[in-house]
């Protein structure tokens, strides 16, 4: 329990079960104080100075030893309140069973909390353990609280140790804590179980208690949660410059700080293991490596997959404003005509590029649809024909599955050495064909990209799906049009490529 001189905790209330067997007086022992009884019941509200002692105990169990506990206990002055449990040899006895223990444990959340599971009968410890996780579930159990037992099968020359089994409830609520980051992406709960934990290892140095793994997770968590909450891309998984400093991604310093305590978890936490593990796969893929983050930001190929990334995981959180706006940006960049457009959180960012990249977005067709969806979340369906919740869900997942896909690029052109200079350009191409036809244009997604020697009636039907379209440009006199050049005499010739927009009038 949590004590201190400066704020006393009140006296903490006692729940017990009782047995039918018959008890001989023992000596046990918590820490370095003792206390004689026969009851198990009576030595803890010694121990533990417990004012209330409740006794949960079944018609069979308070015939036998009720009267001589209730004796026993009112004699040190302690209030006892039986509560009769049935026996539990149907569901529906199990099922009362259940509802006296929950009402029991949760009757007064402000008082301390000590359970005793060493006595009982059939399943009633474990219906003590159950009721624990539903009601740390609900929020509806103390703050101040442990579980007992008294190992009278582990007696030593009549003294029998009192084992603290506290620790397995804690890690129920750092499981139950890192379940909800897991599902929701609310890390709160998470890193407010850290914080107990941090000053739990600070009560056991202090008692001259082992070391334990001491996480360093709290100040990562939180910083993440806090850019999550907001999407904020470039944060969240590139880092952002501040005051002339690069700041770490946050994705990338919780998964840091995940794997290092993940290695020292299994000593002191073992049921987290799994869910660290998790946890550490869910921030897997947002990770960009730092030398394409530092220098590229957002506009890094790597950045674009994790953009994709943190679509679906907002998706699978449930929370389709955050992902259809994810998945709106990467869009948008996709689109966009220079780097300077994409890296945000950058000294370097070109706002004007940007609003720029938006309107060309914007006007394609292949477009505007996905824009409704998004801005039906963003008003909270305040229109006259709001789309059904149901069909904005799949429409956002068709929206963020779009984006999975990276773009594909298309070479056009019917001359070897243009695709040779292209690939002394880097752009290798998913295909190249010699003219495009309504079947490759009908396969093109927003933010694919078109390049090579394109008629201005294709670049603006292409550009009205959202398509980047690249000409190749080059000056060549009359005396060479019409001949087939290679990529050192395109290169001589000053060929480069233009980013073009056209949109079709009437």
């Amino acid at each position: 329990m949590t004590t201190s001189k400066e704020d006393p905790s009140p006296h903490p209330r006692l729940v017990t079960f009782l047995g039918t067997g018959q008890y001989s007086a023992t000596t046990y022992f918590l820490g370095d104080r003792i206390a004689e009884s026969r009851f198990v019941a009576q030595a803890l509200a010694r121990l533990l100075d417990c004012e209330r002692v409740i006794v949960l105990a079944t018609s069979e169990a308070e015939k036998a030893n009720g009267e001589a506990l209730g004796e026993a206990l009112e004699q040190d002055g302690r209030v006892v309140c039986m509560r009769r449990i049935p026996s539990g040899r149907s569901e529906a006895e199990l099922r009362e069973q259940f509802r006296i223990m929950r009402d029991t444990l949760s009757e007064d959340a402000q008082t301390p909390l000590v359970i005793d599971i060493t006595h009982g009968f059939r399943a009633q410890p474990f219906f003590a353990g159950a009721g624990l996780a539903v009601l740390s579930a609900a929020g509806r159990l103390p703050r101040d609280m442990r579980i007992v037992y008294g190992a009278f099968e582990a007696k030593a020359d009549n003294m029998a140790p009192i084992w603290d089994l506290s620790p397995f409830v804690e890690m129920m609520h750092f499981a139950q804590a890192a379940a909800t980051f897991k599902r929701t992406g609310d890390a709160r709960p998470l890193a407010e179980a850290l914080e107990a934990e941090r000053r739990r290892i600070a009560q056991r140095a202090r008692r001259g208690e082992r070391e334990y793994a001491r996480s360093r997770l709290v100040n990562p968590l939180r910083r993440f949660a806090a850019d999550l909450a907001a999407t904020r891309m470039a944060a969240l998984l590139v880092g952002v410059e501040r005051n002339g400093k690069f700041e770490e991604p946050s994705a990338q310093a919780l998964h840091k700080a995940l794997r290092a305590w993940a290695e020292e978890c299994d000593r002191d936490h073992p049921a987290l293991v799994p869910l660290i593990n998790d946890l550490l796969e869910m921030t897997q893929d947002l990770i960009v490596p730092e030398p394409a983050a530092r220098e590229q930001g957002l506009a890094a190929p790597q950045a674009r997959r994790a953009s994709s990334a943190l679509a679906q995981l907002y998706r699978r959180f449930g929370r389709l404003m955050e992902a259809a706006a994810v998945a709106r940006e990467e869009i948008v960049s996709r689109v966009a005509a220079t780097p300077e457009a994409i890296r945000a959180g950058r000294a370097d960012f070109d706002r004007e590029a940007r609003e720029r990249a938006e309107r060309a977005a914007a006007e394609a067709s292949g477009i505007r649809g996905l824009w409704s969806w998004r801005n039906d979340l963003l008003h909270a369906g305040m229109r006259g024909n709001p789309e059904p919740g149901e069909k904005l869900a799949a429409n956002v997942k068709t929206l963020v599955d779009k984006i999975a896909e990276p773009p594909r690029t298309i070479i056009v052109t019917r001359h070897p050495g243009a695709v040779d200079w292209l690939r002394a350009q880097g752009i290798l191409g998913d295909e190249i064909v010699r003219h495009m036809t309504d079947e490759h244009i009908a396969a093109l997604r927003p933010g694919d990209r078109v390049v090579g020697t394109l008629p201005v009636e294709l670049v603006a039907r292409l550009c009205d799906l959202g398509v980047i379209c690249d000409i190749l440009s080059v000056n060549l006199g009359n005396e060479r049009r019409g001949h087939e050049l290679s990529a050192d005499e395109l290169q001589a010739a000053g060929a480069r490529l233009v980013r073009m927009h056209a949109r079709k009038l009437g």
